[in-house]
């Protein structure tokens, strides 16, 4: 039998729930996990970069250890957290911009056979929801009919040909910080006395609104992919945007369902188009049948499909992945 233990680093954030209990599941796969929380960097952390070495490797002294990052065998960047608690000053907005600098370009600093959950490059590429709906479809995807646009004169012309059955949604993340206030905007129906003057003020993202016989989130893990369906229709709040109704989502019935094969593969070629072990996909299948993309999130949550879904363990299978006990299996298998 291997006596080989595999070694995986978290970089994310002190809150993150996900890290949390992926921490659990690996150390019952008797792994070694290294944990590093962006927003303790300061207090808890001390990481020096060698990028003369004849390998470039980083060291990092952690609260439960030190490790080389040569010696990761698997790396899961899942959500750090450059923001400063407070109002920001010119010192604090710069030190964050270095933080993110330096964890963007981490990459390079492990073994070319270290797993990479997920690059930084491959995340913010993947993130970009203007070039997403291009690359889906250029890969055979169904999407709503969109328009992103700064002119009301445009933005007018696509409400009437839709009559208006619109929605607008972020561009990006849809949350900002400034200071102590925070801002977030999520997907919502356009209305019929929508002042669309505002539309000069910033670029608007308006979209087709499909009706649906249910949601679909997605989750690709590795090559594995677990489709689960929701029908939010009943919560008036979240007939637009399923965000809107987290704290009823226990009374919504989540089921693992299966997709076309055709759709998998579709799936599987975008995320190898941007790179990625892993993302969270929302979808929807209309009463018609069809299966409508809406957008790809890298670093996606997964945790709720967990709580809400019967039979469903993503926090396991993403764990299995990360600690590669399958190719660890099928290793020690051809050894017997």
């Amino acid at each position: 039998m291997s006596s080989f233990t595999p070694k995986i680093l978290i970089i994310t954030n002190s809150k993150d729930e996900h890290a949390h209990l992926i921490v659990y599941q690996l150390n019952k796969l008797k792994t070694k996990v290294f944990r590093l929380d962006t927003d303790r960097l300061e207090k808890y952390f001390r990481i020096s970069f060698y990028p003369n070495a004849k390998s470039p490797h980083f060291l990092c002294q952690t609260p439960v250890g030190r490790f080389d990052s040569q010696e990761i065998s698997t790396l899961w960047i899942r959500r750090p957290n450059y923001a400063d608690e407070g109002k920001d000053s010119v010192y604090k907005k710069l030190v964050r911009q270095e933080k993110y600098a330096l964890f963007v370009g981490i990459s390079e600093y492990f073994p070319k056979t270290t797993r990479i959950v997920d690059a930084p490059e491959s995340v913010i590429r993947a993130s970009n929801k203007v070039q997403q709906i291009v690359i889906a479809r250029n890969l055979g995807f169904t999407f709503p009919e969109s328009l992103i646009t700064n002119d009301p004169t445009k933005a007018a012309t696509f409400i009437k040909r839709l009559k208006g059955n619109v929605i607008i949604k972020p561009i990006d993340s849809g949350y900002a910080e400034a200071g102590n206030t925070g801002l977030s905007i999520h997907t919502t129906l356009v209305k019929p006395n929508a002042d669309l003057s505002l539309v000069r003020n910033c670029p608007t993202y308006f979209q087709e609104n499909i009706q649906k016989q249910y949601e679909l989130r997605i989750t690709v893990i590795g090559r594995k992919i677990f489709p689960v369906a929701f029908d939010v229709s009943g919560i008036p709040e979240a007939h637009i945007d399923s965000r809107m109704s987290v704290s009823q989502l226990d009374k919504v019935p989540h089921k693992l369902v299966k997709i076309p094969q055709s759709l998998e593969k579709k799936i599987l070629s975008l995320l190898d188009y941007y790179g990625l072990h892993f993302s969270a996909i929302d979808m929807a299948k209309t009463p018609e049948g069809k299966y409508v993309f809406f957008e790809l999130n890298p670093a996606g949550q997964f945790l709720w499909l967990d709580r809400f879904t019967p039979g469903l363990s993503l926090k396991s299978e993403m764990a299995n992945y990360l600690s590669g006990v399958s190719e660890v299996q099928k290793h020690e298998r051809k050894l017997l």
